[in-house]
């Protein structure tokens, strides 16, 4: 709550300095920081671990993909199936990338999406003959 007082005053004093441009791009930069409006979704946590431990709890390895891909469609994520594609990790959202060879995966994503900050949730279910095999998630904003 007082980040959300700060921003308030930043708001405030742009505007009260003549900078109606300055005030606008503060509060816009800063709506997504409004906890009411992120998306409802018990798996949609503040870090990737966090995230993929939460999907694990609903999705333990060995579950049906599809099982896999209803739970994730309920939690509002988008999902697409991949295959044989490699794909890039971030642990943490680090500098060090991860590849991975081709595989065949769920890809997940969903997000809040605000005027010019969005946090995003990206997930990808690896499955071997239906069945679910890793998970792995990565949470970041996006914007300029």
């Amino acid at each position: 709550m007082r980040r959300n007082h700060q921003i308030a005053g930043l708001v405030v004093m742009a505007a009260l300095a003549g900078a109606p441009f300055i005030a606008m791009l503060v509060a816009a930069c800063f709506a997504w920081y409004n906890h009411s409006a992120m998306p409802n979704s018990a798996l949609m946590k503040g870090t990737g671990a966090a995230t993929r431990l939460a999907i694990l709890q609903r999705i333990p390895i060995g579950s049906v993909l599809a099982d896999a891909a209803s739970v994730m469609h309920a939690q509002d994520f988008k999902c697409h199936p991949k295959k044989n594609s490699g794909f890039t990790e971030r642990p943490d959202g680090g500098q060090r990338q991860i590849s991975h060879p081709p595989t065949d995966f769920l890809y997940c994503d969903s997000g809040h999406w605000g005027f010019v900050i969005s946090k995003r949730w990206q997930v990808i279910i690896t499955e071997r003959n239906g069945l679910v095999t890793e998970v792995f998630a990565s949470v970041g904003l996006t914007g300029p």
